[in-house]
């Protein structure tokens, strides 16, 4: 019984896991072209280039912010 149990929970897991390597690879693809000789190498850039989005997005949110409470 606890046997299946971890069992379950290494399915679940694994699934989980596939879940978020196919979102990391979509988002990857989304914000630019592979860049880099290795896989190590284009993950890097393409974290380098997702904390200059949330940048962007975090810029464009305190400046909406701040005109609609300035209006």
């Amino acid at each position: 019984m606890l046997l299946a149990g971890l069992q379950l929970k290494l399915i679940h897991w694994r699934i989980s896991l596939d879940n978020i390597k196919s979102a990391w690879r979509l988002w990857a693809k989304a914000i630019g072209e592979k860049e880099g000789t290795t896989d190590r190498e284009a993950d890097k850039i393409a974290i380098i280039r997702s904390i200059i989005v949330l940048v962007n997005f975090i810029t464009c949110f305190v400046i909406v912010a701040g005109n609609i409470h300035n209006w």
